[in-house]
């Protein structure tokens, strides 16, 4: 018992840790678990849709919704950011009845999401066809 009180102790990483523990708070991997859990989807449900996966073409306005850029050039989406956008989105959609919300598409990838929108939540659908 001795031994372990004396690695604590002398450990000032663990001192932080158990003291950490016992105020309540936690390491960087528990607060990035905590977060995971408050998404509105599931993490594994937001990689299997491909969310995560973003464009080569990137601009300044997106930097804080990259994660990173893979050697390719690629850049891989932050989901965090996504899901705290979509929760803004829906909250503000909230404030106004179905009737009086629209939703527009120009492009055909976008066609199923919307149609799809409009039929769960009785918003009016637009479908530009060029």
């Amino acid at each position: 018992m001795r031994s372990v009180m004396r690695r604590i102790v002398c450990n000032p990483k663990r001192v932080r840790q158990v003291r950490n523990a016992r105020e309540g708070n936690f390491s960087k991997r528990n607060i990035m678990e905590q977060e995971a859990s408050n998404l509105l989807v599931p993490n594994e449900e937001y990689l299997k849709a491909g969310i995560h996966i973003g464009t080569k073409f990137k601009t300044k306005y997106m930097e804080n919704f990259i994660y990173k850029t893979r050697n390719d050039g690629l850049s891989v989406l932050n989901i965090q950011s996504i899901d705290e956008r979509i929760r803004v989105a829906a909250n503000m959609l909230s404030q106004y009845s179905a009737e009086d919300i629209i939703v527009v598409s120009r492009r055909e990838n976008g066609w199923k999401a919307v149609r799809m929108f409009g039929k769960l939540t009785g918003a009016k659908v637009i479908l530009q066809v060029s």
